[in-house]
């Protein structure tokens, strides 16, 4: 089945809201794309369809790859609660860019604590 994600995005103006903002979003329509951004290097986080989650968190490992953020649009109750369970945030059925701008936020300050953790704990 077809994605709703790229749908969402644009109806819901996401891209601007994010440059607005100060990212630097990038959409792309297939794996092949993502492939090659992710080769380019520089990114932070990935958003994603919550049924494509899976093969990009497979493609972004190690602890300096980008956070994959998966986006649910109207998920059965369990694949939502298993979804929240596997990643460190989802985006459930937005219904205004600024949900995505949040969730944005939110998970860009858990990666950032998570690295700092990491730099504090390693050996002087």
């Amino acid at each position: 089945p077809m994605s709703e994600l790229p749908r969402t995005i644009a109806s819901l103006s996401v891209e601007a809201t994010l440059r607005k903002a100060g990212y630097r979003p990038l959409a792309v329509s297939n794996i092949d794309e993502l492939d090659k951004a992710l080769r380019a290097g520089g990114w932070e986080l990935v958003v994603v369809d919550l049924a494509e989650a899976p093969a990009a968190s497979a493609r972004v490992r190690g602890q300096d790859a980008p956070l994959v953020l998966p986006v649910a649009v109207n998920p059965p109750h369990a694949v939502l609660a298993a979804a929240k369970k596997q990643y460190s945030g989802v985006i459930n059925a937005p219904t205004k860019g600024q949900t995505f701008l949040d969730a944005i936020d939110d998970a860009m300050d858990r990666k950032m604590t998570a690295a700092a953790k990491r730099r504090a704990a390693e050996p002087r």
